[in-house]
């Protein structure tokens, strides 16, 4: 039995050797480039906001978005500088809205996929800002 188990691991060790080493590399292979899925919550930044319009409704300032890629660029990314940028350059009086869509996803890493944005828009609406009364302002400077 003994001379059996000898025989058995040491006999062409080196080939054993190098059937494990390549068997490792494989494995290794496969798993960084599996594709993972992963949910981030993003905050969302607003550009260009018009000066002469105040926002009238509730606006989320975050997005869900879905991300897809491989593993190891997706365990080493920067999830805090990942954000979604809305341009507000063109607003107008009453409802705008603004889709969000993959391109305005600022700070994601190459090589990777965004799958699914939620919300996928933003309806914002806007109203002129109040008038403010010259005899106030006047006023106000006075006490």
């Amino acid at each position: 039995m003994r001379d059996w188990l000898k025989k058995w691991v040491f006999n062409r060790w080196q080939y054993k050797v190098a059937a494990f080493l390549t068997a490792f590399i494989l494995w290794f292979y496969v798993v960084s480039e599996q594709n993972l899925n992963i949910n981030l919550t993003i905050p969302v930044e607003f550009i260009n906001y018009p000066a002469d319009l105040q926002v009238v409704n509730k606006i989320k300032n975050s997005a869900d978005i879905t991300v897809q890629g491989r593993r190891d660029i997706v365990t080493k990314m920067e999830k805090k500088d990942i954000k979604a940028v809305l341009d507000l350059k063109n607003s107008k009086t009453g409802k705008n809205d603004f889709a969000i869509s993959a391109a305005q996803i600022k700070g994601m890493p190459r090589g990777l996929l965004i799958k699914n944005i939620s919300p996928a828009a933003m309806a914002i609406e806007f109203a002129p800002l109040p008038k403010e009364d010259p005899a106030k302002k006047i006023r106000g400077k006075q006490e």
